[in-house]
């Protein structure tokens, strides 16, 4: 047979010592009822220092967030501006080579005047386009 005082689970030896127990109704001193003991006052020395580190770190968070809405904007204009020029040079070109063939055309056909206004203005607009100038 088993001894009936071996079955049962034993404190180990030390273990008042090691661990105190704590009446958890016990008064800890003076603290105020409306809050948890672990909340500081707010005339505590430490709240001036928390608002500040509070507002410092709102400002960085401010700031940081400015400067991506700022950097996203500028390279958003400078895309627009790019597209910009890219349409205003395909649009100079086709009318550059309109002008030229209709230069062309006029000078097959004889009318000198109107083939030199086009070319002057082509000469104008971009020289050495084509040679249009000569």
């Amino acid at each position: 047979m088993t001894n009936q005082d071996d079955t049962q689970p034993k404190k180990p030896k030390g273990l008042e010592e090691a661990i105190p127990t704590v009446d958890p109704l016990a008064d800890t001193g003076p603290h105020d009822a409306t809050q948890p003991y672990h909340v500081q006052p707010e005339d505590s020395p430490n709240s001036f220092l928390r608002i500040l580190t509070m507002l410092g770190a709102v400002g960085v968070a401010s700031c940081l967030c400015i400067s991506i809405v700022a950097l996203f904007g500028a390279a958003g204009v400078r895309d627009e501006m790019n597209a910009v020029g890219t349409r205003v040079i395909s649009t100079q070109d086709a009318e550059l080579a309109t002008q030229f063939a209709l230069g062309s055309d006029d000078l097959e056909a004889g009318r000198l005047e109107m083939a030199e206004i086009r070319f002057s203005f082509i000469e104008t607009a971009r020289p050495g386009y084509q040679n249009a100038g000569v």
